[in-house]
């Protein structure tokens, strides 16, 4: 669950992001002071990694925040949760918790996530943290839950420029995979793990007799024994008032503490306590607005504050709004007992927060919740609302993580108005099966059912269908008109329609008439901010000028194009590959070269995602792309996307003058053939496809996700392509490639 979102006033990041995230836990009652561990770290300020590993219920965060409470330096603090596996996320939090540091303020990081945009993040944030302009220490928590291989790379780079007198610290209950194994062969990374973090009889002492609970030397040592030194074990039976040694050795310390938690903890407290931190427990973070929504009481401030006093592993996170966390630990043992004492109540509990947080306006944490509650049909409801500003805003993976929640049909089927926008964003990134999927599920609903924008479901439909362009150019056109007419007034898919209509008559052949619907789309979407739409409609303006050799209108354009893909962030993504291809043309007419090889690397790295999902735009794009590729001398490339149209046009025919366009451009390509291509003609299209992919830092796994194939058949087509090259690896393979022109030359292995 996330807490409401607000902007953290550090950088310009490209969404709201929480504060909880960004500040340190403070626990507010009697807390065990660890000197020796403390002192430690205090004296290892040169060693420039600090890594702070044990199961839950360690102390870790404790013992950090201890120490950083002792240290003059910056601190910069970021805790991790499963939504940050979307690397932009990551790679923004990371941002804003080194402006913490001392960094420069103005990190913008979002601006999609494809490899060349995810590798300038990288590139920012550890520009940032090796130019830090004093000493700081960045802390990183709950790093166990960090999998997505491109997080974990920025890490690995981070931990490679600590600049001197700053140290990074990470806190996780498993260590293993972090990338500290250079530093740590150097003998320059401080390991804290679990035999240091158990307590002594010294400071056992001091935890049971901040819970109330005095016991003999002997006994005190008996039962620190028994729970090993675990803080958290201690705790739980010195509130529950009584050690019970008897127990049978071979239960185990967890099941132990669960034990004594349930029966000696829970019954022991006051019933109105008890009920509710059962049921507080059932999102996190919380607040006293959120848990009297949800727990339909109105004394929930006064509870959390006495209940953090008492130091019931509550800790309070300070800001605009005081918010609480319950440790994980006794959070996982409470929803337990809840689900157990009365079943339904925890999902209940969590549709209660999805409401409140939609009531407050904070759709994201509101989808986290009712997903949480299994509550799909919600879900789908808020997801159709917010997926497409969150997709936009860079964070692709968290969109399709939602979707791919919501993937069931009978959620799909009562749910037309996010099929239709799951269908669109899967076809934006580059997966037309899942797209082709939602469509048809989208396309099934009651033309008459009423969608987010008070549009008609038929209005919806009819945009989808010329979208996708299911019947070919004519039914596009229609569609596309029909949706224009019936739209309600303010909907955001009006920029939309009038490029569609242009593209339509593009195909068609009425380059004069499609025009007029490409700046009817700017001045639209200036209105409504439809950014994506118009780049594409500039850069398409700037493509006609080029074709009727206006360079000036052409220039004027290309940069129109460009100004609006970069002030949206939109650069990595496929929709702006029109974008770069406007831009290598015009560089070409002013016979810049360089810059038009260039344009046309970002180009072939962003091609391979336009699939037959948006065959309007593939196919256009890769006929202006091969002639560009023609003039750089790069016929085997221009070979390639003529065949990779070919594959477009088997699944959707019908696409107007694309077919003669190919032929002709085919043929000029026969009639000029270099005499070192011809290899290339053996290379199946498949084949064609996956070699501007690993000329990416994308392993074998990532790019099968990307082509929505196995990484077996990945491995097996990448096999094929270095027999054919004559080559025996992938980077001789990449090399060999740009060396033909079958890449661009600007392609680089990026993630």
């Amino acid at each position: 669950m996330l807490a409401p979102r607000s902007i953290v006033p550090v950088g310009t990041p490209a969404f709201p992001l929480l504060e909880s995230k960004l500040q340190p836990p403070t626990y507010r009652g009697e807390t065990v002071l660890r000197t020796a561990l403390v002192e430690r770290l205090q004296h290892a300020r040169r060693v420039p990694a600090v890594v702070i590993e044990a199961p839950a219920g360690y102390g870790k965060t404790t013992v950090a925040t201890q120490w950083l409470a002792h240290d003059r330096r910056a601190v910069g603090w970021y805790s991790i949760d499963e939504s940050d596996n979307d690397p932009v996320v990551f790679m923004t939090y990371l941002a804003s918790a080194l402006t913490a540091c001392g960094a420069e303020p103005a990190l913008n990081t979002a601006r999609g996530s494809t490899a060349t945009s995810l590798r300038a993040m990288i590139a920012e944030v550890v520009r940032a943290f090796s130019s830090l302009p004093t000493a700081a220490v960045l802390v990183l928590d709950n790093v166990h839950l960090l999998r997505n291989r491109t997080a974990l790379r920025a890490l690995s780079e981070l931990f490679a420029h600590v600049p001197p007198g700053s140290q990074i610290a990470v806190i996780t209950r498993n260590a293993r995979g972090l990338p500290v194994g250079d530093l740590d062969a150097d003998g320059r990374v401080v390991h804290v793990g679990v035999a240091e973090l158990r307590l002594n009889d010294a400071e056992a002492a001091a935890l049971v007799s901040s819970a109330g609970l005095q016991l003999a030397g002997d006994e005190l040592s008996a039962v620190n024994e028994r729970c090993e030194g675990w803080p958290t074990g201690l705790y739980l039976m010195a509130l529950a008032g009584k050690p019970r040694l008897e127990v049978d050795a071979s239960v185990g310390v967890d099941r132990f503490i669960k034990d004594y938690f349930r029966v000696e903890l829970l019954d022991q407290i006051h019933p109105d306590d008890r009920e509710f931190l059962l049921g507080a427990a059932a999102v996190d973070p919380i607040n006293a607005r959120l848990c009297n929504a949800m727990l339909e009481r109105k004394d929930s401030a006064a509870r959390l504050d006495g209940l953090a006093r008492a130091n019931l592993f509550i800790s309070t996170v300070e800001g605009d709004e005081r918010w609480y966390r319950i440790h994980v630990l006794l959070r996982e043992m409470l929803q337990a007992e809840l689900e157990l004492r009365a079943p339904g109540r925890l999902a209940d509990l969590r549709r209660r927060a999805a409401a409140w947080h939609t009531s407050t306006g904070d759709v994201e944490s509101a989808i986290e919740c009712a997903i949480a509650a299994e509550d799909l049909n919600t879900a789908a409801g808020l997801i159709a609302t917010a997926a497409h500003a969150t997709w936009w805003s860079g964070r692709t993976a968290t969109v399709s993580r939602w979707l791919t929640t919501i993937d069931e049909p009978r959620v799909l089927a009562a749910n037309p108005a996010a099929a239709v926008v799951g269908a669109a964003l899967m076809a934006n990134g580059g997966r037309p099966q899942m797209a082709e999927r939602w469509a048809r599920s989208a396309l099934e609903a009651p033309p008459d059912t009423v969608m987010t924008d008070g549009s008609s479901a038929s209005a919806w439909q009819d945009n989808l269908r010329a979208f996708l362009c299911l019947d070919g150019v004519d039914a596009m056109e229609a569609g596309a008109t029909r949706a224009q007419g019936s739209l309600a007034n303010g909907s955001p898919l009006a920029a939309n329609l009038p490029l569609l209509r242009g593209f339509a008559l593009l195909l068609r052949g009425e380059p004069e008439r499609a025009a007029s619907w490409f700046k009817e789309t700017i001045d639209i979407a200036s209105t409504v901010g439809a950014t994506v739409a118009a780049a594409a409609a500039s850069a398409t303006l700037s493509l006609l000028a080029a074709a009727n050799h206006d360079t000036h209108e052409a220039e004027l354009r290309a940069r129109e194009a460009e100004e609006v893909m970069r002030a949206a962030n939109i650069d990595g993504y496929i929709t702006s590959t029109i974008v770069h291809v406007a831009s290598a043309r015009v560089a070409l007419l002013q016979g810049r070269r360089a810059a038009a090889r260039a344009a046309v690397g970002r180009a072939d790295e962003l091609v391979p995602q336009l699939t037959y999902a948006i065959p309007w735009l593939a196919t256009y794009v890769r006929l202006e792309l091969a002639h560009i590729h023609l003039a750089l001398e790069m016929p085997a490339r221009a070979h390639t996307l003529l065949r990779e149209i070919d594959e477009i046009l088997s699944v959707r025919p019908n696409l107007g003058i694309v077919e003669d366009r190919a032929d002709d451009l085919r043929r000029s390509l026969d009639a000029g053939r270099s005499p070192d291509d011809g290899w290339a003609s053996t290379l199946t299209p498949a084949e064609a496809r996956l070699l501007p992919l690993l000329a990416s830092y994308l392993s074998f796994r990532e790019i099968a996700e990307r082509l929505e194939i196995s990484r077996n058949t990945v491995k097996t087509q990448a096999i094929a392509v270095y027999r054919k090259l004559d080559v025996s690896s992938r980077s001789e393979a990449v090399q060999r490639a740009r060396e033909l022109g079958l890449v661009g030359a600007e392609s680089s292995r990026s993630g």
